[in-house]
């Protein structure tokens, strides 16, 4: 591989994918496993009470280091694991919401391997969000839909 070709290919990389990429492929990898097992008892009309409910999942399931709102650089991520995976959170986001959401991932994903999880989203929302992330460049960004 060419240094111009390895150079892009790191900077579409978080710090932490590439300073512990092992770790992080391991971290997302549960976070996508627990995600997969998750059975919520209820509905959530404001985000706060599924961040809530993510977070007290996390601390109880996966052995990781878990941080809720931490203040950063790159701003405040929903929540942190291990500090090398970032979840934005969004419960039936409108487009304003979306908008931000694609600002704030962008920032997260220099930093953390970012996943946006969603709760109660209609499929033409989502849909509108996986074209906006295709559209500026973030097709990357994993996004979990919950119902």
């Amino acid at each position: 591989m060419g240094f111009s070709a390895w150079l892009a290919s790191v900077r579409k990389r978080s710090r932490a994918e590439n300073e512990f990429p092992e770790h992080t492929r391991q971290v997302a990898a549960d976070v996508d496993e627990l995600l997969s097992d998750l059975e919520l008892d209820g509905c959530f009309e404001r985000e706060e009470d599924f961040q809530e409910e993510l977070v007290s999942y996390f601390r109880q399931e996966s052995g990781y280091e878990v941080e809720s709102k931490p203040r950063t650089a790159h701003g405040e991520p929903d929540i942190v694991l291990d500090d090398v995976v970032a979840l934005e959170i969004k419960v039936n986001p409108n487009k304003g919401e979306r908008d931000r959401c694609l600002g704030q991932v962008s920032a997260f994903a220099k930093e953390w391997l970012t996943l946006i999880v969603l709760f109660d989203t209609p499929p033409t929302q989502v849909q509108a969000l996986l074209r906006s992330l295709e559209r500026v460049g973030l097709e990357d960004i994993p996004v979990i839909d919950f119902k």
